[in-house]
Order: structure tokens, then C-alpha cells, then sequence
């Protein structure tokens, strides 16, 4: 479209230009992610679940983190046109919830900081490019913006649900990568 500003493209140009935006977004988002990666996943996580067990820890940890993004919602930071600051804030913390709840469950699996803050990476850099590509301003993106976000809460209830029991209610991390 005209008022991204890149000009008249060829479709082939449009192609590499979307390619490239997104692989440098994931890149740059994946670096910043690795700074919550390394106090969420890698520091709260393990000493929650010595607390409380894995699923309540993994759960705990995406609650504190969802309500940690609220005030980038209402300052503005977390912006798609059309959807007014109090709504997003009501419901990018239910996506927010799932997606600390499936990185959460990749944490315990990998203990890879790298590859959880690259998840957290494309996560963040695929719902910026959804709403980027697409018509803003109509009646209905809240609608696609809450079903897109229970659409993650669904995917981590499931992820969660699916550790075997014995995991679940484990107070150590080291047993869940080999489970």
C-alpha cells in the first residue's frame, strides 16, 4: 500500500521487501525478548516451581508476566488503530497469558534461553505484522484481536495440560526436558 512509503513494487519486490522486514524484526525482537526471557523463564520460573510444582509455577509466572504488559497497553506502546488503549488492555493479557503459558512449557522442555526469546520473538514480531497487512480501522479487528488471543490461551491450557502428570506436579525442572 501507498502510505507504508515503499513506492511502486513489483510483486517480487513485495515478497523481499515483507521477507526482510520480517526476518530483521525477528532478529531485533528476539534480542530485546532475551532480557524478559532471562528474568521470566529462566530466573522466576525455576524458583517458583521448587514453590509450587510445574504447572501452577508456569501458570503464576504468565499471569505476573500478562499483567507486567498492561501498562504498555495503556501508555499507548502496544497500539493497533482502531481498538481504544482500555480494550486492549482488557484483552492482550489473555493472549499475554497464553503465550507465557506455551513459552513457559518450551522453557522447561529446552532451557534454552535463545530459543525461548526467539519464540518470543516471532510471537511478537507475527502479531505485529497481522495487524500491519491488514485493513485497521474496522468494526470487527477487536473481534480478531480477542479470538487471536484465546486462540494462545487455548494452545498453553493445552501445552500444559498435555505434561504428563508426574511432570505437572514436579518441584524440579531438570526432570522435564527428558519427560
Amino acid at each position: 500500500p501507498a502510505e507504508l512509503g515503499w513506492g511502486a513494487l513489483s510483486e517480487g519486490d513485495l515478497i523481499t521487501r515483507i521477507a526482510l522486514n520480517a526476518g530483521m524484526g525477528l532478529i531485533v525482537v528476539s534480542v530485546l525478548a532475551f532480557f524478559e526471557e532471562v528474568g521470566w523463564r529462566a530466573w522466576l520460573l525455576p524458583r517458583l516451581t521448587k514453590r509450587m510444582g510445574v504447572a501452577q509455577a508456569i501458570l503464576a509466572t504468565s499471569v505476573v508476566w500478562a499483567l507486567w504488559h498492561v501498562p504498555f497497553t495503556l501508555s499507548g506502546i502496544q497500539y493497533i488503530e482502531g481498538i481504544s488503549p482500555g480494550l486492549m488492555a482488557l484483552v492482550m493479557p489473555i493472549g499475554q497469558l497464553g503465550a507465557g503459558m506455551i513459552l513457559g512449557c518450551l522453557w522447561l522442555r529446552s532451557e534454552s534461553v535463545a530459543l525461548v526469546s526467539l519464540s518470543h520473538g516471532a510471537l511478537n514480531n507475527w502479531g505485529q505484522f497481522a495487524f500491519k497487512f491488514m485493513t485497521t480501522s474496522g468494526p470487527d479487528d477487536w473481534l480478531i484481536l480477542l479470538v487471536g488471543n484465546l486462540a494462545l490461551l487455548l494452545v498453553g491450557g493445552l501445552l500444559i495440560a498435555s505434561l504428563p502428570p508426574s511432570v505437572r506436579h514436579k518441584d524440579e525442572i531438570t526432570v522435564i526436558a527428558n519427560a
